[in-house]
């Protein structure tokens, strides 16, 4: 503008020359800043298209500052006093036209192909704020590079006598970035706020969850296995010795648990990668102070949006306290002077005790998981088969048979036994 504004008030024709040999820098400047902004803020335009119009430019101001009186003007004869429409007078240059003016024009012409370049592409991209932003900033662009590139050929090569309109029309362009970048500043506190509402509510959710996890005792966890990071609760930290600030993957995790239990859950958890299952396990936590806590573990593979499977998510739960039960009840079986022996409700033998061993004649470990038959002789099965199966229709407690005798199979013999059968229901 200042340029601009300085040629129209040229005193002299070499005044006039010198001043628009120095106006070629802040018009490169316009040339370099315009390319450089177009391909951040809209990641289109032809790379090549760009290349060629800056070095066109870059190129035009050795001769500019080489020859006289400049890049323009191989020699300016006289300078016209013009008229402009608000009647105030400003000088135009008359002469005669440089050979290396077409440099210029060119630099022009390829400024022009690629800002049209750039607002077709983003056009064609479909999104409604994509052809908003190509048609304001794409569009006044197009506008000033035509009407200032035409306008100084045109002066150049001497078919008007006029003054420049240089910078003025720039005015056009920033108007339009500034109503553009104006918007998206609008729109960016918007969704500022959105995101501190949205920040709000999901520390709100997560002392929610972090209340019900404390109240359950359960720890949540996830494991991303490309980058092989754990992520886990505080409550799930605690529940495996680990640090709060600690990082963890796979192989920290694993050192956590009890040195017996850790190829199984490894293997455990491999397998799940592989075949995409749930699984849950239960084992051992190594503590600080030498001893273990049991604990159980549910989780299942979950993949990305390309259904590849990327992460491992799930709770864990401390049950020592009903390991320890179950435990405190398995020692009060083994020690009653009775046998006794626990059946699921699909017949299958799940805890015995020394007794048992003792009557029967068989090991714990030939009855456990086998079926009741194994113990009644099968002439009896039908029979017993209607009797399991009165007996558990009912969920009241009662005695199945009380102080009847029943006639069992011993190990290589058969023997009356009496029994009191109870149910036990969860």
């Amino acid at each position: 503008m200042v340029a601009e504004l300085l040629l129209m008030h040229a005193k002299s024709a070499a005044e006039f020359g010198a001043l628009l040999r120095w106006a070629q820098l802040p018009i490169f400047a316009f040339f370099a800043s315009s390319i450089i902004f177009l391909r951040i803020y809209f990641n289109a335009g032809r790379l090549w298209l760009a290349v060629t119009a800056f070095g066109l430019r870059l190129v035009s101001l050795f001769p500019n500052f080489l020859v006289h009186p400049n890049l323009n003007y191989q020699e300016i004869t006289e300078l016209r006093s013009v008229t402009l429409w608000n009647g105030e007078r400003v000088s135009a240059a008359v002469g005669v036209a440089s050979q290396w003016q077409f440099l210029a024009s060119l630099s022009s012409l390829a400024l022009l192909l690629f800002v049209v370049d750039v607002t077709l592409t983003c056009w064609r991209r479909g999104d409604r704020n994509e052809r908003r932003r190509a048609a304001a900033i794409g569009g006044s662009f197009i506008i000033v590079v035509a009407v200032v590139g035409g306008n100084a050929a045109l002066v150049h090569w001497g078919f008007i006598s006029h003054p420049f309109y240089l910078f003025g029309s720039f005015l056009l362009v920033v108007l339009a970035i500034g109503n553009e970048l104006g918007g998206e500043v609008i729109n960016s506190t918007t969704l500022a706020g959105q995101l501190k509402e949205s920040r709000s509510e999901l520390r709100q959710n997560q002392r929610r969850m972090d209340l019900a996890s404390a109240a359950a005792a359960v720890g949540a966890w996830e494991w991303d296995f490309h980058s092989d990071s754990i992520w886990m609760s505080d409550q799930a930290r605690d529940l495996y010795g680990i640090g709060p600030s600690e990082p963890i993957d796979f192989s920290r995790f694993l050192s956590t648990l009890y040195l017996e239990d850790r190829a199984a859950v490894r293997e455990l958890v491999m397998n799940s990668l592989g075949d995409g299952l749930r699984f849950q396990r239960e084992y051992r936590v190594q503590r600080v102070d030498g001893d273990f806590s049991w604990v159980a573990t549910r989780g299942r593979i979950e993949g990305g949006s390309d259904g590849e499977r990327t992460v491992l998510r799930g709770i864990s739960l401390d049950i020592s306290e009903r390991k320890l039960a179950d435990e405190r009840f398995r020692e009060v079986v083994e020690a009653a002077p009775t046998g006794m022996l626990i059946m699921s409700l699909d017949g299958r033998i799940s805890l015995i005790n020394a007794q048992v061993e003792a009557d029967f004649r068989y090991s714990r470990q030939e009855l456990i998981g086998q079926s009741w038959k194994v113990l009644i002789p099968e002439r009896f099965h039908s029979h017993h088969h209607v009797l399991r199966n009165k007996f558990t229709a009912e969920s009241l407690t009662r005695s199945m048979a009380m102080g009847q005798d029943i006639f069992w199979r011993c190990k290589r013999k058969f023997c009356w036994i009496s029994v009191l059968v109870p149910s036990m229901r969860r």
